[in-house]
């Protein structure tokens, strides 16, 4: 048996790689189906994963400006520095 010498892999989401380890963010909640394809000189194989990865929710940021201590609606201008809280 030989090495992979390339790799295709499918998201579930319409996204594919073809980097060996690749890094996926999923954008939507929901279950997605998996697969990876590998092939050398002397063919290709192929799994599958249905509904191997389940994503529950996608983080919601917020992101507000503000100038302490007394105005905590200061509009963001050139002339401003800001200072940003940022919550998940």
């Amino acid at each position: 048996m030989s090495a992979p010498t390339s790799w295709f892999w499918e998201f579930g989401d319409g996204n594919t790689s073809t980097e060996q380890n690749p890094t996926h963010i999923y954008e939507n909640p929901g279950l997605y189906t998996v697969s990876l394809t590998v092939s050398n000189q002397y063919g290709s194989d192929s799994e599958t994963k249905i509904f191997y990865v389940e994503v529950t929710s996608v983080p919601v940021t917020e992101i507000r400006w503000f100038d302490p201590p007394t105005d905590t609606n200061t509009p963001l201008t050139p002339e401003n520095p800001i200072f940003v809280e940022v919550t998940f």
